[in-house]
């Protein structure tokens, strides 16, 4: 029921997005890779409306506890030495008393044609909040497009074919040390008619804390331009849109591009993280040994701290304790 409640307060919001973004909007921000695809970031909700080739219609909404995020303060481009550029958007307080802001970052790197949401979530009460959050967006790849590739870290939606017989597709990278469950809705990734979400639920923010999520989406090449997934080259003769969007996703998924995030941003990641920093402090010491004691012999679902499952085995032993000391001193 909770799964639907969600879906269905999406749809209940598409009406007030498409009046978001339907308007002229003087505040957009059009951000370009090295490889010249393009990320249309759009206020009030900071999200990519079109990006290239139409692949997006509106994408990257984020809702708190129910609450489309929006910010009517004017968007902030900041241009890194490496090249790459942020979007900043305004802050959005909620009726909880929780302040939510967003970060977009696209690099400049050869290959590399993602943008990455950094959503800070902030708790300046004196205490804790439990939150729902859901990321979400629509395909501009027409009523047809599907999900062809679906791990427990990512997905791949793809249309039909184009002019160049490559089918157009995207990608969603959206967490990292996180097991995904089938039949538990925190971790709940759908895709039907166009629109791609992904909820997070049980997460709690402590007082005077933050927590912050990070989701990559990413554009592929077309084939006669896409890199070759070896590096060398042009795309072979076969290579679709789809083999770029999954090399991409892929490189992603094993080396997480956290360019020109704080450290104090890094370590309030609550779905991209080390799975032995238990507590998510940014370290791996004898507090993660702790917690996991604290938990030994419960299922993840029961436990104080569901990542004291460390090994994603659905349980929680001695080995977590195993895998914690053997991180020992590993900063995130």
């Amino acid at each position: 029921m909770l799964a639907q409640a969600l879906i269905l307060a999406t749809a209940a919001t598409l009406s007030t997005l498409q009046a978001d973004v339907s308007p002229p909007n003087p505040w957009q921000k059009d951000v370009f890779t090295h490889d010249g695809l393009m990320f249309d970031i759009s206020a009030p909700a900071g999200t990519i409306g079109l990006g290239s080739d139409n692949a997006f219609l509106g994408f990257g909404y984020l809702q708190v506890n129910g609450r489309l995020y929006g910010s009517f303060e004017p968007l902030q481009l900041i241009t890194h030495p490496d090249g790459g550029h942020t979007v900043a958007t305004g802050r959005m307080p909620t009726p909880e008393g929780l302040v939510v802001f967003r970060k977009i970052y696209v690099p400049w790197k050869p290959g590399r044609n993602h943008a990455r949401f950094l959503d800070v979530i902030e708790n300046p009460t004196d205490t804790t909040k439990d939150v729902v959050v859901q990321f979400y967006g629509f395909s501009g790849l027409a009523s047809l497009a599907e999900m062809i590739v679906r791990s427990d870290e990512y997905v791949i939606i793809s249309g039909s074919p184009n002019s160049s017989g490559s089918p157009p597709a995207f990608g969603f990278l959206f967490q990292r040390g996180l097991r995904f469950m089938p039949g538990r809705l925190a971790d709940l990734i759908f895709y039907d008619a166009g629109l791609l979400s992904r909820a997070y639920l049980y997460v709690k923010v402590k007082p005077h804390e933050r927590v912050s999520f990070v989701h990559f989406v990413v554009q592929g090449m077309p084939r006669a331009a896409a890199a070759h997934p070896s590096g060398r080259g042009a795309a072979a003769a076969d290579d679709t849109t789809a083999d770029d969007v999954l090399r991409q996703l892929v490189e992603l998924s094993e080396s997480p591009d956290l360019s020109n995030l704080e450290p104090d941003e890094q370590r309030s990641l609550w779905n991209f993280f080390i799975d032995t920093d238990v507590n998510m402090d940014g370290y791996v010491n004898v507090l993660d040994m702790i917690i996991v004691r604290n938990d030994l012999g419960k299922p993840p679902e029961s436990a104080l701290n569901p990542r004291s499952d460390v090994n994603h085995d659905v349980r929680i032993n001695i080995l977590d304790m195993i895998f914690v000391r053997n991180d020992l001193g590993w900063p995130f």
